[in-house]
């Protein structure tokens, strides 16, 4: 694992030019991804205003876990688009409990914003809203298809949520073998290994090894917790701040912001173009000369072939990536 240093001066300065965008995945389905990003905005909230953005749009939980019923949601802003007012903006948003700087905008609970949007159409929105929050959390879906690339691309740093057991490391491999498909450097991945400190030890410390020359930060196991402040709708590091929990989630803030350059929080997207741009500079005496259209090809082929055709079209050998 590599080492965690404090945040820079300089990158808190970024983060009003240019705001931190954060997504949450999980590698499986129930590793704990909205309970982390929930708390994750929390941390990030008691240092500035901080945006949790529920991109579930069948199956959004974070209202739920916060017990909030949004009078206005994540869909009354996508038929905003592309003008959206800071007043419109703000009556989209709930505020966490006993945190004004923490916010949440959600889709409707009745899921049925599924079939009325798709991440792409969130994905556009975004930069037109980012300016409004110092650091914005994107709790994501797992269904992998260009849509979810979309929103994938708008992100700064992405973190991937595990447990330590054998088919989580699974899933989490065929993740980071789609992450370097669509040209995603390791250094923008952290690994946030959930529910650590079970009687597992043996296979936590294999799971470890697996993830070698990876960010991993370790969250211990607090399901009778999480459970019991989703009932009273409050954050962990809220209503307990000095459970080893909450300290784990002050660490995955820190580890995060380390791993943000203090040159710029650019999205994945900016620094897939800022490596092609490079590359063509340096590519001897007729690189100059290059068209822009020869240079934006370059960009929409960053990658293998099959992540340029599942950013491209959705499609992978002829069938659907779902």
């Amino acid at each position: 694992m590599k080492t965690i240093s404090h945040p820079t001066e300089t990158a808190r300065r970024n983060e009003q030019n240019n705001p931190l965008v954060i997504g949450v995945l999980g590698a499986k389905g129930g590793a704990g991804a909205t309970t982390i990003a929930v708390n994750l905005s929390s941390a990030f909230g008691q240092a500035g205003s901080t945006t949790l953005l529920d991109a579930n749009l069948q199956q959004p939980d974070a209202a739920l876990i916060l017990a909030r019923e949004p009078r206005f949601s994540l869909l009354d802003l996508l038929t905003r688009a592309p003008e959206i007012e800071q007043q419109v903006f703000e009556a989209c948003c709930c505020e966490f409990p006993g945190q004004p700087h923490s916010r949440l905008i959600s889709p409707p609970l009745d899921g049925h914003a599924g079939a009325a949007a798709n991440l792409s159409m969130v994905a556009n929105c975004l930069p037109q809203i980012q300016h409004y929050s110092n650091r914005w959390i994107v709790d994501l879906p797992r269904n992998l298809d260009r849509h979810l690339v979309n929103m994938l691309d708008k992100c700064t740093i992405l973190t991937l949520v595990m447990e330590a057991n054998l088919i989580s490391l699974a899933a989490a491999r065929r993740w980071f073998s789609i992450f370097s498909d669509l040209g995603y450097c390791d250094e923008a991945i952290v690994v946030i290994l959930n529910r650590v400190g079970k009687k597992l030890k043996y296979m936590e410390e294999q799971v470890l090894t697996a993830l070698a020359g990876r960010t991993v930060v370790k969250i211990p196991d607090a399901s009778a917790l999480t459970e019991e402040c989703a009932i009273a709708g409050k954050p962990v590091v809220i209503k307990y701040p000095r459970d080893g929990f909450s300290k784990a989630v002050r660490e995955l803030v820190q580890s995060i912001e380390s791993n943000t350059p203090s040159s710029g929080q650019q999205s994945l997207q900016e620094k897939i173009k800022n490596r092609v741009l490079d590359s063509v500079s340096t590519d001897g005496k007729y690189g100059k000369h290059r068209s822009q259209y020869q240079i934006q090809n370059q960009i929409q082929h960053h990658g293998t072939e099959i992540g340029t055709k599942l950013r491209r079209t959705g499609f992978i050998n002829n069938r659907v990536v779902i």
